[in-house]
């Protein structure tokens, strides 16, 4: 039924994929730090 009514554009559709693959590649920096540091804090704290 939601279907009906959302009808998400393209832009819309590129900018949350966007956003999700920036936050994947912001995780893997991140652990890769934490990794070379030997700490470890997570990457849920970073996430507003």
């Amino acid at each position: 039924m939601t279907m009906r009514y959302v009808h998400p554009a393209a832009e819309q559709k590129r900018l949350a994929a966007a956003k999700l693959e920036s936050f994947r590649i912001n995780g893997l920096i991140q652990a890769a730090s934490e990794q070379a540091l030997g700490t470890k804090t997570g990457t849920v704290a970073h996430v507003n």
